[in-house]
């Protein structure tokens, strides 16, 4: 499971889910870029990912 955190130019994560502001339905494949880190000490094994940049796939 990955969490994906944007951040606005002040560097605090921004108020808005990704989803409405990209505009990500449910089952589109994206495709996100950025900084990743792992804490094996969480409950659940989650990989936390600074996003940078998101493509979402075009479907046919």
């Amino acid at each position: 499971m990955v969490a994906v955190q944007f951040m606005g130019p002040d560097g605090k994560e921004l108020a808005i889910d990704a989803r409405e502001l990209f505009g990500v339905k449910q089952g589109a494949e994206v495709v996100v870029t950025g900084v990743a880190s792992f804490n094996p000490k969480l409950a659940l094994p989650i990989i936390q990912l600074k996003g940078e940049g998101i493509f979402i796939r075009k479907t046919p």
